[in-house]
């Protein structure tokens, strides 16, 4: 089913919102994590962002259909960006679902994510 313009401007208005609350996202480092996730470049789109000790794993679905991804995050990525190893809950900024996974380098994390939509993952470091 396709979103409708009033869906999608609320939508908007949300991640508009968490733009403007989280430092991650306006002053925190960027890693893109698409180089190890060819596999889903085609109607997804991953990116990690982090501020002091708070990291957003932030997933994109550009289809029209839900999609069922395991994001890959490479040792690199938690070197560059402090992300200690550990089991997390982590926090859906859009819907407040919460998704409890573990956090290792070189491994994946699992998620569904909505058509034409996304995730905004909030976790503690």
């Amino acid at each position: 089913m396709k979103k409708t313009k009033k869906e999608l401007s609320a939508l908007y208005r949300k991640i508009m919102k968490i733009a403007r609350r989280e430092k991650a996202v306006s002053k925190g480092a960027t890693f893109d994590l698409m180089y190890v996730n060819q596999s889903i470049a085609d109607k997804q789109y991953v990116f990690l962002r982090k501020a002091d000790d708070e990291l957003l794993l932030v997933a994109v679905n550009f289809d029209g259909a839900e999609a069922n991804i395991s994001v890959a995050i490479p040792r690199h990525a938690f070197e560059y960006m402090g992300i200690p190893e550990r089991e997390v809950t982590a926090t859906d900024l859009l819907t407040k679902e919460q998704l409890k996974t573990v956090l290792i380098a070189d491994a994946s994390v699992r998620m569904t994510i909505p058509a034409y939509s996304g995730r905004i993952y909030k976790i503690k470091c």
